[in-house]
């Protein structure tokens, strides 16, 4: 995945945040929004994509674009993402 389509998921994952919110989502529900519409990525879109890149950017310590995210071990202990 390259820089511009990393930094265009990311702006897409917080937009579903924020429309959901306060409603959590699993970055499978958030990647079926996002393949829902064609969005000019130059690579498919998987949940797990979504999820290694929402655990990278959660773990960093400083402040960035993606820091308002949290995350929760939800049913069936899936991982669910919300602001």
């Amino acid at each position: 995945m390259n820089s511009n389509d990393k930094s265009k998921l990311k702006v897409l994952i917080k937009m579903i945040l924020i429309q959901q919110s306060p409603k959590s989502m699993t970055s499978s529900q958030i990647c079926d929004i996002i393949n829902k519409h064609d969005w000019g990525f130059k690579t498919n879109i998987t949940s797990s994509k979504i999820g290694k890149l929402l655990y990278s950017e959660l773990r960093k310590s400083d402040y960035n674009f993606m820091s308002d995210i949290k995350s929760k071990k939800g049913k069936n202990k899936l991982r669910e993402y919300y602001i």
